[in-house]
């Protein structure tokens, strides 16, 4: 998966939250995938239920990388 591809005109929606953790969902061709935003790193920064793809990718790749990206 080419996380330009994935990005690319594409929204995350906010799914829960856990302790100090925010989790967003994005479809990437017809699956759902799950990541998480830690709240440590968006600070005073305002958190939509559905936002831009590209605004999320740093913790895309973040989570890909940590293999945190999972398939729902």
């Amino acid at each position: 998966m080419k996380l330009s591809n994935l990005i690319k005109d594409n929204y995350v929606y906010f799914d829960f939250l856990r302790i100090d953790t925010m989790y967003y969902k994005i479809q990437y061709e017809g699956d759902w995938y799950q990541f998480p935003v830690s709240l440590n790193d968006v600070g005073n920064g305002t958190m939509q239920y559905k936002d831009k793809a590209i605004l999320f990718m740093r913790w895309i790749r973040k989570a890909i990388e940590k293999k945190e990206f999972v398939k729902l």
